[in-house]
């Protein structure tokens, strides 16, 4: 078993920052060279290729058991690929440069982020 106190007092300060501001850090073989496991970080996108449509086209049902039900299966193909942890589509509101929001009122927004969050629960992988 890792002794977590032993493992931090390792780390630099820099480490340490870049841990708490960037999940990609978790997959740096560094790490892996102190003990802590390799997470590969991957998104429902990675797995698309147009077999599944877009979550933001998805929402439009405002069917919350239908996006839970696609991102497990997304969520499980990326499980497959050895990724562990999942970057869901985000809560927002609006559509910006960055990607399409899922819903324009907040609580529907919510609700249907929630369901893509327990998708990928089901499937066993840590979600943000």
């Amino acid at each position: 078993m890792m002794n977590l106190t032993q493992t931090i007092r390792k780390l630099s300060e820099a480490q340490k920052i870049r841990l708490l501001t960037d999940i990609h850090s978790l997959a740096e073989p560094e790490l892996g060279a102190l003990g802590v496991p390799t997470v590969r970080c991957g998104s429902p996108k990675d797995v698309n290729g147009g077999a599944f449509p877009a979550p933001s086209v998805l929402a439009r049902s405002w069917d919350g058991a239908l996006l839970s039900d696609v991102a497990e299966a997304q969520c499980r193909i990326l499980a497959c690929k050895g990724i562990g942890h999942v970057f869901l589509p985000e809560a927002k509101t609006r559509v910006t440069l960055f990607g399409d929001g899922l819903a324009e009122d907040p609580v529907l927004s919510g609700d249907l982020a929630r369901a893509c969050l327990l998708g990928a629960s089901r499937a066993g992988l840590s979600a943000s």
